[in-house]
């Protein structure tokens, strides 16, 4: 068939195989870089910026712990006022911070996370008021055992509820790299074999 050809029809056929080719690349290439590009944005954008936020609500719980301390040592009214006022800016950091993350998690496991924040920060905050009620009253021998006491194991558990969310967002974070990683590594093989199609 191709010996019965004119040369200039085979020309013709060879360039119009060598420009499909080409488009077949532009085309993959394109297609494909869009599906890394979304990976590397889920990662960068999408899953980082929530371990940012849950870590900032670790911060502010430690510096919580700090004002709870304060509480119990201090004697001076002002100073007392200002360490109660201090804990409560860190409560409405928690606050927001824990609001970013509900407006943007929708997994079932990272909506389980939250579910596990929130339940670890209601007990928390339940031994909280009974320290601080235990405080103000006079007992400062009762407000000293809640403090080393009773405050251990609710400070662990919602310190941990929150280092679980980031775990679990670093995790997604990492599937999400490896796979525009593999995506990469496909383009490029398939990339290859077309230019060397091309070639040829």
């Amino acid at each position: 068939m191709f010996k019965n050809m004119k040369i200039g029809m085979r020309l013709g056929l060879g360039f119009g195989l060598l420009v499909l080719l080409l488009a077949a690349i532009a085309l993959v290439g394109i297609t494909r870089m869009s599906e890394i590009d979304a990976k590397l944005e889920a990662a960068t954008k999408g899953f980082h910026p929530k371990t940012v936020w849950a870590t900032n609500m670790i911060r502010a719980l430690n510096l919580v712990m700090v004002e709870n301390r304060n509480v119990l040592l201090l004697s001076d009214p002002a100073r007392l006022e200002k360490s109660r006022a201090n804990r409560d800016a860190q409560f409405k950091k928690i606050d927001v911070e824990m609001k970013k993350l509900e407006d943007t998690i929708h997994s079932d496991e990272g909506k389980r996370d939250l579910a596990n924040i929130k339940e670890a920060e209601t007990n928390y905050l339940v031994t909280l008021d009974k320290f601080s009620k235990t405080n103000q009253a006079g007992d400062r021998e009762g407000a000293t055992a809640i403090l080393y006491g009773e405050f251990g194991p609710v400070t662990t558990d919602y310190l941990a509820s929150m280092r679980t969310l980031i775990a679990d967002q670093e995790k997604l974070m990492g599937q999400a790299s490896e796979e525009a990683a593999n995506t990469y590594n496909a383009v490029r093989d398939l990339t290859l074999t077309l230019a060397s199609a091309a070639i040829v």
